[in-house]
């Protein structure tokens, strides 16, 4: 049986699809072959939590986030909550990307940023495609 492909996930990542409405699981999906195990790590859900707590478009975003995320994806994705060390946030990401050799899906561009300088695999949210590369 193969494996599935570990991709941990930053808010940034979940809440500009929301934004755009776009299909994440489909866009996803369009650049990750086979099965995937899409972590999200303790601080990423407590963010959206804390964002969902909140009034205005982000705080409406941040719901539809963790909707998504905590709903069930297709079959072909396992969604499991991880914990995750870190000084911030992006820290608590980058550190666990590097332990459980995962690639990191993210809208943030210098999370990307570090993470490619650090060799970590990395999927960016284009906004102007809609979609992942």
């Amino acid at each position: 049986m193969e494996r599935r492909r570990r991709v941990l996930i930053d808010s940034s990542a979940v809440m500009a699809c929301v934004e755009d409405g776009c299909d994440f699981y489909g866009s996803l999906g369009e650049v990750l072959e086979g099965e995937v195990e899409l972590l999200v790590p303790h601080p990423v859900l407590e963010e959206l939590r804390r964002l969902a707590g909140g009034r205005g478009r982000r705080g409406r975003l941040a719901r539809l986030a963790l909707a998504l995320l905590l709903g069930g994806g297709p079959e072909w994705v396992a969604v499991r909550v991880v914990k995750a060390e870190g000084a911030s946030v992006d820290e608590a990401i980058l550190r666990l990307a590097a332990e459980q050799g995962a690639c990191i899906l993210t809208a943030d561009r210098e999370l990307a940023s570090r993470a490619r300088a650090l060799g970590l695999p990395t999927l960016t949210y284009v906004k102007s495609r809609r979609a992942f590369a």
